[in-house]
């Protein structure tokens, strides 16, 4: 990968993560949805996160991240995130109110850590510019 890629590495991260609950709300507010057609649509929609998240994960210890914050928001609470996404797909069938909580309590937490890592991802882009610009 060109150095010119590999530098919207993180911004690819971030918008992976947070179009997962942009997807999520969509599914959610499709009307013509059963119980059972909503349950799938947000199962899938979590695997799918569950994977990215696995993939990110591997990356993070291949990396040797040792900042704690960052094992948290771009690996274990999105993590967490998903598997409760899952949660409420299955609730979702099985005691709907509950589901829905789940699904809200989660794609919160999602937001949430997405908000974190754009953050995050500010102040690295202003770190390396301030950095360039000091060795100039």
């Amino acid at each position: 990968m060109t150095s010119e890629w590999r530098d919207w590495h993180d911004f690819y991260l971030l918008l992976g993560t947070s179009s997962a609950a942009l997807v999520v709300s969509l599914v959610a507010l499709v009307p013509a949805h059963t119980t059972s057609s909503l349950a799938v649509g947000i199962a899938v929609v979590a695997i799918a996160g569950l994977s990215y998240t696995t993939v990110v994960l591997v990356g993070l210890g291949r990396a040797s991240v040792s900042d704690i914050a960052d094992r948290l928001g771009y690996g274990i609470c999105p993590l967490a995130a998903y598997v409760a996404i899952l949660a409420s797909a299955g609730l979702a069938v099985a005691r709907p109110a509950l589901g829905a909580d789940f699904l809200a309590l989660a794609l919160l937490l999602l937001l949430a850590v997405n908000i974190r890592n754009a953050w995050d991802l500010v102040l690295a882009f202003a770190r390396r510019v301030a950095s360039q610009r000091s060795d100039t």
